[in-house]
């Protein structure tokens, strides 16, 4: 016998707080597979504000993308940092 129960909601981080980083936390939460739980910038003050106005948790780039549990990385970086930080998300694997 099948049930119906809810696939596992899949962990997502973004790197980059900046004014646009809102908008994606907003879009990811209309999706109920999405578990956006931690955001991280190269200011730990974006990162900070972030959490605080989406109850996120801050964290370094490092601590995110070290995370086993984050599944998926949302790359919102400026575009002079934004093919560097693409390489580590992918090295990650994530």
């Amino acid at each position: 016998m099948a049930t119906n129960s809810a696939p596992p909601k899949v962990k997502v981080g973004i790197i980059g707080c900046g004014n646009i980083s809102p908008r994606y936390v907003d879009g990811c939460r209309k999706f109920d597979i999405l578990d956006l739980v931690a955001c991280a910038d190269l200011y730990p003050e974006n990162a900070q504000r972030l959490a605080a106005d989406k109850e996120l948790q801050a964290r370094s780039i490092d601590d995110l993308l070290g995370d086993p549990e984050i599944q998926i990385v949302i790359n919102l970086t400026i575009p002079a940092v934004h093919a560097e930080v693409s390489q580590q998300i992918i090295a990650a694997g994530k």
